[in-house]
């Protein structure tokens, strides 16, 4: 059997067929005498012992574009792949490190402990011609990991656990930075350089005439893996590092030439963490070659998947050491068994694959309502737990389709799900709303759905946390506000009634009756003629004087239970009045002091009674028995405090030993009934102060 590719290059391949056939997932069957034999690498040429390969375990490849060949490095030397046909060639000193090699121009640099330069030139076959060479460590392992040439004709190169070095035009090495190095990037006048356990560092190029110096400018060590293997750059400007257990870290460039750091490993599509080689082809796509096979980045919106190759394209095998594009576009890998041609060019993707809902189960019951024409189901608060089952139409590779499905709740849209390759979603606990699951697939040839398969449901809420109950609910409530704010209402309307009526009948009755008194017993003691002895007018002044003493402490009750007085600006003006008509006629000066917003103070009606009685017993004791010149009225707020102090400058008292009158025992009294602090200082010749202290709110 032989097969002539699109370039005219024809591969023969040792079986004995009578007859061909291509099946839908683009395996090949050979039928002859052998029986049948399935032949799945149809996108992929191997290279190999059996094809004159002297070592299959190839550690690195290059392309000489000039004459479309291939170079090799492996154990036993390097080799070329020319017309077809494989060349071989030995190394120049009989040692084995990790050979790498890249043809720039006719020349070929070879990397083996050392580094060797070549020239190359070609008629029937390649030939090589050693120029020079240079040993850099001096143990056996201490081979070149990295090669770079700058735009000044040096070239830069580490070795492997070790140093920088430069390699000036004129030939000569010199070591720019010493450490465990292993990877490093020129980018303009930057450097940046990877090591073991070194992390990544950043670097500025300092150039002078005849030497180089570097700057530190930052230095990486807080990563998810500090084994740094390689380092590249895309045309956006971002970094991108391979390591040796944590796949890829992506340096994104910010606007202030800032770095933030992305981890890509096994979340994102990467089934091996052991990064050999970074390669962005000329379509600008990330490729990488791991311990676990060749993988290529995809992305959609913010998801970030690295798809593996192998599936794709045939049996690659797992270990790919090096990546290289050749002109049309298709691969050349260096692995463990050889180096592999990838034909992507020939590779022609399927149609976008169609999904379809095949199956629920609702609360772990089956349910056909997913294949009924309804636009949406409905369901009660209890049936919230759903597996929906679903798959796609593909006709290669069915095992590799993924699947990216989200779940809308009442037109709110989440993000899409990474593609993994499930055919079944679990949505357990949902909470009464309007949803709708979108479910779209992806090929192992990244052609995503074109439209998405949905289906559409409700979760009906439970009657306690619908709209009407709700509602229901505070109408009940607003009405038994409403009704007990009536019910109070019409009790204060009944008290005031009831106030105003005891105030009236204290007044009229009470009152009059009092002032009956008082004219009567006066009538008695001044009625011309009338004759009594001592004792009898005695009594008749102690009736006089008690009956407007009652007569004038019933106009305060009186005027106290009126609901017109309820307010703490009138019991202020009462008292100032009282105090007022008392001080004049005496001769004493008084002063009163009051805070600001005085009449906004919110008293019930035993406080404002108390408050008078006591400031007017104060008052009275000092106009009768103190003997002053001076009396102070001051009323101040402090916080949820109000203070009310009376003082005068007169004879004083000794507060402890004449305490025993009923005036100072009742204003103690009333202001332990309204729960205030009533203080009373006094010294003989030091007039007397009383103080108190009410908490209001």
């Amino acid at each position: 059997v032989m097969r002539v590719d699109g370039e005219g290059n024809a591969r023969a391949f040792n079986l004995n067929a009578t007859g061909l056939l291509e099946d839908a997932e683009s395996n090949i069957w050979m039928i002859g005498d052998a029986g049948a034999i399935k032949y799945f690498d149809k996108y992929n040429d191997y290279y190999s012992v059996s094809d004159g390969l002297p070592r299959e375990f190839v550690t690195g490849i290059t392309e000489d574009r000039r004459f479309h060949s291939i170079w090799v490095a492996h154990a036993k030397g390097f080799s070329c792949l020319y017309q077809n046909r494989l060349f071989n060639f030995p190394y120049p000193v009989n040692e084995f490190g990790w050979v790498d090699l890249k043809a720039q121009g006719d020349s070929l640099w070879v990397e083996n402990n050392g580094l060797f330069l070549y020239k190359i030139y070609y008629d029937s076959r390649p030939h090589i011609k050693l120029l020079k060479q240079w040993r850099l460590g001096k143990g056996k392992d201490d081979w070149v990991s990295c090669m770079q040439p700058d735009s000044n004709g040096s070239m830069f190169m580490t070795e492997i656990h070790g140093n920088l070095c430069q390699l000036t035009p004129e030939g000569k090495l010199k070591t720019i930075l010493p450490g465990e190095l292993c990877a490093f990037l020129i980018d303009g006048n930057e450097l940046w350089t990877g090591g073991f356990e070194r992390g990544l560092s950043r670097w500025r190029i300092i150039r002078e005439k005849d030497s180089l110096h570097l700057q530190l400018l930052h230095r990486y060590t807080n990563l998810p893996d500090s084994l740094i293997r390689n380092i590249v750059k895309d045309s956006a400007g971002n970094l991108w590092v391979g390591t040796l257990y944590k796949g890829l870290l992506k340096f994104e460039k910010q606007k202030d030439n800032s770095f933030v750091v992305h981890n890509y490993y096994s979340q994102n599509g990467l089934t091996n963490g052991w990064v050999f080689d970074i390669f962005i082809d000329s379509k600008g796509k990330i490729n990488v070659a791991t311990l676990g096979g060749i993988f290529e980045m995809q992305q959609s919106g913010d998801s970030v998947y690295f798809e593996n190759l192998s599936p794709k394209y045939g049996t690659i095998l797992n270990e790919i050491y090096k990546i290289v594009e050749s002109r049309d576009g298709s691969f050349w890998l260096a692995s463990k068994s050889g180096f592999i041609h990838t034909r992507k060019n020939l590779y022609h993707p399927l149609p976008p694959p169609k999904v379809f809902f095949t199956g629920m189960f609702r609360n772990n019951q089956p349910d056909s309502s997913i294949s009924s024409s309804k636009s949406s189901q409905s369901f009660s608060y209890k049936e919230n737990n759903l597996v929906l089952d679903f798959t796609a139409t593909s006709f290669r590779n069915e095992g590799q389709v993924r699947y990216s499905y989200k779940l809308e709740k009442n037109n709110d849209s989440s993000k899409w799900s990474l593609p993994r390759p499930i055919h079944s979603v679990s949505l357990l606990a949902l909470s009464p709303g309007s949803y709708t699951l979108k479910v779209k697939a992806v090929t192992m040839d990244n052609v995503w759905s074109e439209v998405p398969a949905q289906y559409s449901f409700i979760i009906n809420a439970p009657f306690w946390s619908t709209w009407w109950f709700r509602t229901l609910i505070v109408l009940f409530v607003a009405g038994i506000v409403a009704g007990f704010y009536r019910f109070r209402l019409n009790q204060l309307k009944k008290v005031m009634v009831l106030r105003t009526k005891i105030s009236r009948d204290l007044h009229d009755e009470i009152g009059s009756t009092l002032s009956g008194i008082v004219i009567i017993s006066e009538m008695t003691k001044n009625q011309p003629g009338n004759e009594m002895n001592s004792e009898l007018k005695t009594s008749l002044d102690k009736i006089s004087t008690n009956s407007e003493e009652m007569l004038e402490k019933m106009s305060d009750i009186v005027w106290a239970i009126n609901p017109q007085n309820d307010s703490f600006e009138k019991v202020i003006s009462r008292l100032k009045t009282y105090a007022k008509n008392t001080t004049d006629s005496l001769g004493i000066h008084l002063h009163f002091s009051l805070g600001k917003d005085f009449e906004k103070y919110n008293l019930d009606m035993q406080k404002r009674s108390n408050i008078y009685l006591i400031c007017k017993e104060a008052i009275n004791n000092a106009i009768k028995y103190s003997e002053c010149r001076n009396l102070k009225f001051a009323l101040q707020r402090e916080d949820h405090h109000i203070t009310i102090s009376i003082v005068d400058d007169g004879k004083g008292f000794n507060s402890i030993k004449d305490f025993g009158g009923n005036g100072l025992k009742n204003m103690k009294s009333r202001a332990q009934e309204i729960k205030a602090d009533l203080n009373v200082n006094s010294e003989k010749g030091k007039g007397t102060s009383i103080n108190l202290f009410l908490k209001i709110t």
